[in-house]
């Protein structure tokens, strides 16, 4: 899988919004250079390809490398070529790997996901059906597969970076039931922001990975807080563990539970931010939804006899 550990994330960045105004950003304003948060990345939708034989043959056909020598003279005039070419090879590569990833990739997760021995722990926390509102969900980075399947069909929105990677990952996120608004914080950031609290009004849940998509593994800033004040909607925490699983030498150690696996999803309790809380208050929540992400984790580990993450 080394051709997986290199691959370009396509998840947006949750930065610190402690200090803008939620009015500005209804109302239609360029600043500030948002957020938002997203779930997939393009390495977490290929691994599920790459658990499908046709997967790798497709990986034999066309290489997730770019085919341009890179020992020519360092000119200007062959930097330029160079780049072009890579253009045209990535987007000859998109062209292939979207209708690939639409129907292989969606059916090798959701196969993969299938054979999982599958425990819930404190479910009730977790209600199918919000009638107060909407929800904010936090999970980390590295989990991102092991949550795909479980929890699809249940409307949750995810943000997708605009970019032609983006797209990939667009057409598996919808095809296993999921909701997507495009935007990333370079690009569409105050209309995905506004499309996002939309979907929250009408009682819809937004997942984020605090962590993402860089790292450093379960390190967060008060952007997830920030949102939790600014709408008023709780903070779920939802923590992963599984019991046999391939752990990529990634910076957020993406796991890839094994077939007939067991794998324990443990959730927290609903975290509550005052509308009237300062930065004090949004560093507390932070430091908090890190702490209950880790011990939902653990507890899940314990669940099922497995290996706790560092």
């Amino acid at each position: 899988m080394a051709w997986i550990k290199g691959a370009k994330a396509t998840t947006c960045s949750l930065p610190d919004l402690r200090s803008k105004s939620l009015d500005r950003i209804e109302a239609g304003s360029r600043r500030p250079e948002l957020p938002a948060p997203c779930l997939v990345s393009r390495r977490s939708v290929c691994l599920g390809a790459a658990c499908a034989p046709a997967a790798l043959v497709f990986r034999r056909l066309v290489p997730f490398s770019s085919p341009v020598a890179s020992d020519d003279p360092a000119t200007p005039e062959v930097l330029a070529l160079l780049a072009e070419k890579r253009r045209s090879f990535r987007k000859r590569r998109r062209a292939l790997c979207q209708p690939l990833m639409r129907t292989v990739g969606t059916w090798a997760t959701r196969a993969l996901s299938a054979t999982w021995r599958l425990e819930r722990l404190n479910s009730e926390r977790f209600p199918p059906v919000l009638p107060e509102g909407g929800r904010l969900v936090a999970m980390w980075h590295g989990r991102l597969l092991v949550g795909l399947h479980p929890h699809r069909k249940l409307g949750f929105q995810v943000l997708v970076s605009p970019s032609g990677d983006g797209e990939l990952v667009h057409s598996v996120l919808r095809a296993s039931g999921y909701g997507t608004l495009r935007g990333s914080s370079n690009k569409n950031a105050p209309r995905a922001l506004r499309e996002m609290l939309r979907e929250l009004r009408d009682a819809k849940t937004v997942v984020i990975t605090p962590d993402g998509p860089r790292g450093p593994m379960h390190g967060m800033n008060a952007g997830l807080a920030w949102l939790g004040r600014a709408t008023g909607h709780p903070i779920v925490c939802i923590g992963y563990s599984a019991r046999w699983a391939l752990r990529l030498k990634s910076w957020d150690r993406f796991t890839l539970p094994l077939p007939f696996s067991r794998v324990a999803i443990a959730y927290g309790e609903p975290i509550h931010v005052s509308r009237s809380g300062g930065d004090q208050e949004l560093d507390r929540i932070t430091d908090q939804i890190r702490g209950v992400l880790q011990e939902l984790e653990c507890e899940a580990a314990a669940a099922i006899s497995a290996e706790e993450d560092a």
